[in-house]
């Protein structure tokens, strides 16, 4: 019973244990055929390649290729669909193209998925045992977003993170309110590393994104201050409110020492990429406007009504009934609700440092019991 009772009890860490149980199982049996690394030519719809058949093998071996011939070198269609498969469970963009990135991930052995999933896995034991029954649970490595309703999910939608330049950090928090037509206040990171040297080129940036120089209780775009002179950006920026503004139209108040929280935004396009690990650490929304809907829960806080109140212009931040919490975490490896295993890459290079980790205890534990 002691023993039983030590994993975390989570539906999300049972649903790995089982999917390892089975790649263990795929290990015995001798793993899945190697896939030769695809160069900087795609191999798309119809042509031919002499690394076909081995793709035909491998994808056979893990169920997504279902047909007979094994030795044809062109990709059809009935291949494509299988390539298809396999992307939309490995982070890809299930276009049926045989690019460097799905190639590289058909190229991973069953050793170094099963590390995958060992270390989603123990990522699920820094979690809390109990979480609490009303929360927002962000996959920072999976790069989507779940409102959990009394214990089940009520909303799920698709978010941007932050580039492996400036990541978006794991941690807990609370959703306190929601603030419509959001200023932006310009990190001076981003301000000094991105917008003064597009300030050196055109003087006429900030006007043209509706910058402004904040401060002494007065505004300005700027003009007429030589910025060749500047290192470091001087001053405090800040984006006026509206549709091109770089939060969008809502943000959602998560206090936290990260200065991390979630946000709308004007570049839609990049919700429909495999991969969207884009923004300077933020978290972007896809279905904003659900969310802030479902968080505030009031018959006048309908999608509908909180467009009409984005559109007077005006700013007002709307508190919750009660702070939500919130869990940002990287997972690369969890099985969805179709209890399919889903495998993302590892856009922060966190897997690798966790089994390196495991690693050192397991030796550790076997020179102990040689010793």
């Amino acid at each position: 019973a002691l023993l039983a009772d030590l994993p975390p009890p989570h539906e999300g860490y049972r649903r790995l244990r089982d999917a390892l149980a089975a790649l263990r199982v795929r290990q015995a049996a001798g793993g899945w055929p190697s896939v030769p690394a695809v160069g900087k030519d795609s191999i798309k719809h119809g042509m031919s390649d002499e690394r076909i058949p081995f793709i035909r093998k491998r994808l056979a071996v893990t169920g997504e290729f279902t047909g007979t011939d094994m030795g044809s070198p062109i990709l059809d269609p009935e291949l494509s669909e299988a390539v298809k498969r396999f992307q939309s469970t490995h982070g890809q963009d299930p276009d049926g193209v045989v690019g460097h990135g799905t190639a590289a991930a058909m190229a991973e052995t069953v050793d170094q998925r099963i590390d995958q999933v060992v270390a989603s896995m123990e990522r699920w034991r820094w979690l809390p045992r109990q979480l609490e029954p009303n929360h927002v649970f962000v996959n920072i490595g999976g790069q989507y977003l779940q409102l959990i309703t009394d214990g089940t999910v009520a909303l799920q939608t698709r978010v941007v993170v932050g580039k492996p330049t400036n990541q978006t950090v794991a941690f807990r928090a609370a959703i306190t309110s929601i603030t419509l037509n959001p200023p932006w206040n310009v990190p001076d990171s981003i301000a000094t590393k991105e917008i003064l040297p597009l300030l050196k080129r055109n003087p006429g940036y900030l006007a043209a994104n509706r910058l402004q120089i904040v401060g002494d209780n007065s505004e300005s775009d700027g003009a007429g201050i030589d910025w060749h002179g500047y290192s470091r950006f001087p001053y405090q920026l800040r984006q006026t409110p509206g549709t091109g503004n770089s939060l969008g139209v809502l943000k959602f108040n998560m206090p936290n020492g990260n200065d991390i929280y979630l946000h709308d935004t004007p570049s839609k396009g990049l919700f429909m990429r495999a991969r969207r690990a884009f923004s300077h650490g933020c978290v972007r929304v896809q279905d904003p406007l659900r969310l802030a809907a479902t968080l505030i829960g009031k018959d006048d806080f309908t999608p509908e009504k909180i467009k009409q109140r984005i559109a007077d212009g005006q700013t007002r931040t709307v508190p919750l009934a009660k702070p939500l919490p919130i869990y940002l975490i990287y997972f690369t490896a969890w099985v969805d609700s179709d209890g399919t295993l889903q495998m993302n890459d590892d856009i922060y290079g966190y897997d690798h440092s966790i089994m390196a980790q495991i690693a050192k205890k397991r030796q550790k534990l076997v020179d102990v019991a040689k010793n």
